[in-house]
């Protein structure tokens, strides 16, 4: 008599799908990596019941925006998929409401501004003193609102010099995405140094690498959409 073969306990292990957002591991759970959405969410249903509050939270914040999936098969362990690319930020902008379709700028009344240095990876913040209340207190972008007879690229010089003190020229900026009546800007720089409070709410010069983990670790104290505005724009600017 031949001798039953144990299946998958003497065969191949099963693969995993594990997450990273930044150099921080969020988690595994089986999957393929033709389905990683699905082992996203299978992980993300096993972190609320698996973690407590606080942490749920925390991790699930970073779930939600991962910047790394991997193949985990024994000790062969191998990238899938990056949420960098540029199919995976137009479906996350998509998600959130965001357009990459300018429409000749009709209806925007608002711009917000990402400034960066590449050479030291720094951005320009500004914490919200005034505005809606769902805003307040939140770390966000430099923005405000067009005057009359404005371009978004005209509007976006003058807040940045009104509330920064950082000069950028008007054509220098390129367009990033709109969220109805808000356009969304981007603009690479060496001067970002020379950023600091010009007005009423405070502004900061900040790495956008611990920026963005921060951000995923504590999104209360950020705009809703402040990960994905910012990774946006520095997919935009290349």
């Amino acid at each position: 008599m031949t001798a039953q073969t144990l299946g998958h306990l003497n065969g191949p292990t099963a693969p995993h799908i594990a997450f990273w957002y930044g150099d921080t591991y969020i988690g595994e759970t089986r999957g393929h990596p033709d389905d990683v959405d699905g082992a996203k969410a299978r992980l993300a249903r096993h972190i609320r019941i698996l973690e407590n509050v606080a942490d749920a939270a925390r991790l699930t914040g970073m779930l939600e925006n991962y910047t790394e999936a991997k193949v985990v098969c024994g000790s062969t362990v191998t990238p899938v998929k990056e949420l960098t690319s540029s199919a995976g930020l137009l479906r996350r902008l998509q998600e959130a409401g965001y357009s990459t379709d300018r429409n000749d700028d009709v209806g925007i009344q608002y711009v917000l501004m990402v400034v960066h240095d590449p050479i030291r990876d720094l951005v320009v913040g500004l914490q919200k003193l005034r505005g809606p209340a769902f805003l307040i207190g939140k770390l966000t972008f430099p923005g405000g609102r067009l005057e009359k007879g404005e371009t978004v690229e005209e509007a976006a010089s003058r807040e940045l010099l009104e509330e920064a003190g950082v000069v950028v020229s008007v054509d220098a900026w390129k367009f990033v995405c709109r969220h109805e009546s808000m356009a969304i800007l981007a603009v690479k720089t060496d001067d970002i140094l020379r950023a600091h409070q010009c007005e009423d709410e405070p502004v900061f010069v900040m790495n956008v690498t611990r920026q963005l983990e921060y951000a995923a670790r504590n999104p209360a104290q950020y705009s809703p959409d402040f990960i994905i505005t910012l990774e946006a724009s520095l997919a935009t600017l290349g």
